[in-house]
């Protein structure tokens, strides 16, 4: 199957009820080499915003799509089954 070698997190799931969006966004961040406010300036808010975002765990799935993008990363969703998979950016 294609993808194997990728890291799975999972974001959306039962079993990911206690993690938080909030360390995904962060993650990609520190990845992407950004901090919170050059971050906040490429989506177009402010920090203090982002922060509440960061401190309320208030993300959605296309917050997440818009830093990954900003981090230069993407985003795959993967059939378990066939392999197939659905890249984001």
């Amino acid at each position: 199957m294609p993808y194997t070698d990728v890291p799975v997190i999972p974001i959306v799931s039962a079993t990911y009820k206690n993690r938080k969006r909030s360390n995904l966004v962060k993650w990609l961040m520190r990845e992407g080499g950004l901090t919170v406010q050059e971050t906040a300036d490429q989506i177009g808010t402010t920090k203090e915003y982002l922060n509440n975002k960061l401190v309320r765990n208030s993300f959605t799935i296309e917050d997440i799509l818009r830093v990954a993008r900003i981090a230069n990363k993407s985003v795959f969703i993967v059939d378990n089954e066939t392999g197939k998979a659905m890249r984001f950016e």
